[in-house]
């Protein structure tokens, strides 16, 4: 590159005048030319110099920040690494460490929010610490067991099943992940169906689940299901603790349901509903078995009917708050000019007449053929809407109703109380969904539930659990005494949340 100094200097020696003659001529000649090369050598040094000390403290700068992130990077990663690695205890010589541990917590935490449970505060933190632990050790001895006792060798028929189970659900899971995940066509060609496939595949694995390692879970929790049978394997029901439980299960029943259908009614419906059921081994007195013929009405006539008697119940409402202020009954007084004319008992009646008039011709052909003595059951096939009166036991049975039941229709249960004897019919009701004809099939004798071989099987299954719970208890600590668990100071938090009840060891074997 030409320096500008070069340049001045190299004009100033061409222009200077020729003064000078032989060696003194030469001698300048030579003088300058090595000023000149100096001066350039001099020039370029410095900015050269220049730019380096320009440069060098934002590259310095640059490599010292990446190499302290990296540096960091790499303590961090070092440190959660130990961290993980820190035993909390030792069984028989094994290392119990964090990192399993905490992996067991977060799972936990992911299973306990999936079913809507908080578990963000301090007592539920330090609880599953201690179930965790409390599991990861309880895993480590059943690996052991199996291994002494030998569950842990499989039969080839055994794993074959075991692969083929696991086919299915892998493919299974991978439809599922399409069906939500994918805008597959259902006329999709091959191509599009087999990259959907491997989309799924691909997920999956990112997420760590691949064919192969579900099945290792698969195996893995069949040879545990090994070990829990082994170890409950002596427990047994006696009909002693049936009887006992079955009569627990009244008296507690009774004290709660013995006179009142209501709150009997809300328990076995909604509680069924909302899984929080079971059986009621009490039934208050006063139930019927009452069976019905439902006659669908023309939509309008019934539309007409409802929308009348709403308003003039609505009306009926306005006008006894209205007696009770001054103020409201301005105000009813203001709205009423605002609105239609106002409806009578007589238009509510006209209307539930014209109802009643559509399905007389019906009523009266049911009732000849009952009072001649066709079976109320055979009227139901033929007239009868309601599909609940074509399955068990309603069918056999009837419906429960009770005069102070809540979860019928008020005209319907009002009709069903109506009836003084078995074997006797209703008049014509309307209803919330049409005119019913109601039969009194039976009495339904209120006390205790009798004592059946269902009732008996479900009893000896909740006991059979619960004994089992406790025999799991019972064997897993023994198996981590023997064992000789020795905790180290770093297991401290963990072992805080521990239960002063020892029976929460069954709590942690059932997670």
């Amino acid at each position: 590159m030409s320096n500008p100094e070069n340049n001045q200097v190299e004009n100033s020696v061409q222009s200077e005048p020729e003064q000078k003659t032989g060696s003194s001529k030469k001698s300048l000649i030579v003088s300058c030319i090595v000023l000149v090369c100096l001066i350039a050598a001099s020039v370029g040094y410095l900015m050269a110099r220049g730019r380096q000390t320009s440069a060098a403290p934002q590259a310095e700068q640059t490599n010292a920040s990446e190499q302290d992130m990296a540096e960091l990077a790499l303590a961090e990663e070092q440190a959660e690494h130990a961290d993980r690695e820190t035993v909390l205890a030792t069984i028989g010589g094994k290392d119990i460490l964090k990192g399993e541990v905490d992996d067991q917590i977060d799972y936990l935490k992911d299973y306990y929010t999936g079913y809507g449970y908080d578990v963000s505060d301090e007592e539920s933190q330090t609880y599953m610490k201690w179930l965790a632990l409390s599991m990861v050790q309880q895993q480590e001895m059943m690996d052991r067991k199996a291994k002494e006792l030998g569950l842990d060798q499989l039969s080839d028929e055994v794993m074959e099943g075991l692969k083929a189970d696991n086919a299915a659900q892998w493919e299974a899971a991978l439809e599922n992940y399409i069906s939500a995940n994918s805008d597959l066509a259902a006329d999709a060609t091959e191509e599009e169906k087999a990259a959907a496939r491997l989309s799924a595949k691909a997920d999956y694995e990112a997420r760590g689940f691949t064919e192969e390692s579900t099945l290792k879970r698969l195996v893995d929790s069949y040879i545990i299901e090994q070990v829990q049978a082994e170890m409950v394997k002596d427990v047994q029901v006696t009909d002693e603790e049936i009887q006992a439980r079955y009569d627990t299960y009244v008296n507690e029943d009774f004290e709660t349901y013995g006179d009142d259908a209501a709150s009997y009614e809300y328990q076995q419906y909604y509680g069924n509903m909302l899984g929080t059921g079971g059986t009621l081994y009490y039934m208050p007195s006063g139930y019927r078995g009452v069976t019905h013929i439902l006659l669908n009405v023309d939509d309008q006539l019934m539309e007409d009917y409802t929308n009348l008697k709403t308003a003039l119940e609505d009306q009926q409402a306005a006008a006894e708050e209205g007696e009770n202020s001054e103020a409201n009954a301005e105000a009813t007084e203001e709205a009423a000019k605002e609105t239609a004319v106002p409806v009578t008992q007589e238009q509510v009646d006209a209307a539930y007449e014209a109802i009643m008039a559509s399905v007389q011709p019906t009523v009266d052909e049911i009732m000849e053929k009952f009072n001649a003595g066709t079976p109320f059951s055979e009227l139901i096939e033929a007239y009868g809407t309601d599909p609940g009166m074509n399955t068990e036991p309603n069918k056999s049975e009837g419906y429960a109703v009770h005069k102070d039941s809540v979860l019928w229709d008020p005209a319907f249960t009002e009709a069903a109380m109506s009836i003084p004897e078995v074997g006797g019919v209703s008049a014509p009701t309307l209803g919330s969904y049409g005119v019913h004809i109601v039969y009194y099939l039976r009495d339904i004798p209120g006390g205790p539930i009798e004592l059946t071989d269902a009732v008996r099987s479900e009893l000896a299954a909740e006991i059979q659990q619960e004994k089992e719970g406790e025999k799991y208890s019972e064997v897993m600590q023994q198996w981590l005494d023997e064992a000789n668990v020795v905790y180290t100071d770093a297991a401290a938090p963990y072992l805080e949340g521990k239960p002063d009840d020892t029976e929460s060891e069954a709590g942690a074997a059932a997670e």
